[in-house]
């Protein structure tokens, strides 16, 4: 006999995630992924756990910006709104919700995938600052706040 499970269409086998992570500002991606890879192997040997896995590539391309503070004040624009714009720019933001054909949809703001295919293309957005009249004219660029680390 089965015991349902305590929340209905969760089910009985929804496993559990777990993380590695670097510490102290280090950038050492093989050592990460000698860490969990092995975390994985002895999870693997575990006879109680089934279809271990990672996402994590350390071969995956990787860009840092590192944003000028005080430049951004100067500028009149707030460091948040830099993040803000990055985090929509580059992944999505959530905006809200409606309900259209019986359904609940989502909405999310996200840059096109044109605008953002190659790591300079970071350097080609604008954030408004705290002063301006929305135009494109006195918009500040992430590139005066931003550099590109390889």
């Amino acid at each position: 006999m089965l015991v349902p499970p305590p929340i209905q269409g969760i089910g009985n086998a929804g496993g559990f995630q777990m993380q590695t992570q670097l510490l102290g500002g280090s950038f050492e991606y093989a050592k990460l992924d000698d860490v969990t890879q092995a975390v994985v192997k002895k999870a693997t040997a575990n006879p109680q756990m089934e279809r271990v896995l990672t996402t994590f590539r350390p071969e995956s391309p990787h860009v840092g910006l590192t944003v000028d503070r005080i430049q951004a004040e100067t500028l009149r624009v707030s460091v948040g709104d830099v993040f803000d714009a990055l985090t929509s720019y580059v992944g999505s933001t959530y905006i809200n919700q409606f309900n259209k054909f019986g359904l609940s949809l989502q909405v999310y703001a996200q840059a096109d995938a044109k605008y953002r295919l190659q790591p300079d293309d970071l350097l080609n957005m604008y954030v408004r600052s705290r002063t301006e009249i929305w135009s494109r004219s006195q918009r500040s660029p992430i590139l005066a706040r931003c550099r590109r680390r390889r």
